[in-house]
């Protein structure tokens, strides 16, 4: 994860329903991650809303709890 420092990275979480998006700025050894910026999405929401996303201006993850980090790139997780 350390490659991603200092861009925005899409995290999807264990849980299924949410995941995050924002600029990483730091992974400790265990792998949790902090985010700055950051949005937190509920997967499959049906319209965007109050209840749909939530921003923070700084999270951090555990890293136990993240399935997978990509990039802004990878533009069709971001639809």
């Amino acid at each position: 994860m350390a490659a991603f420092l200092r861009r925005d990275v899409y995290i999807e979480l264990d849980d299924g329903r949410r995941a995050i998006r924002g600029v990483l700025v730091c992974v400790d050894r265990e792998g949790n991650a902090i985010l700055q910026e950051a949005t937190e999405h509920v997967v499959g929401a049906a319209q965007p809303g109050p209840r749909a996303e939530r921003v923070m201006p700084l999270v951090m993850i555990p890293g136990r709890h993240i399935v997978r980090v990509a990039t802004k790139e990878v533009s069709s997780l971001y639809t």
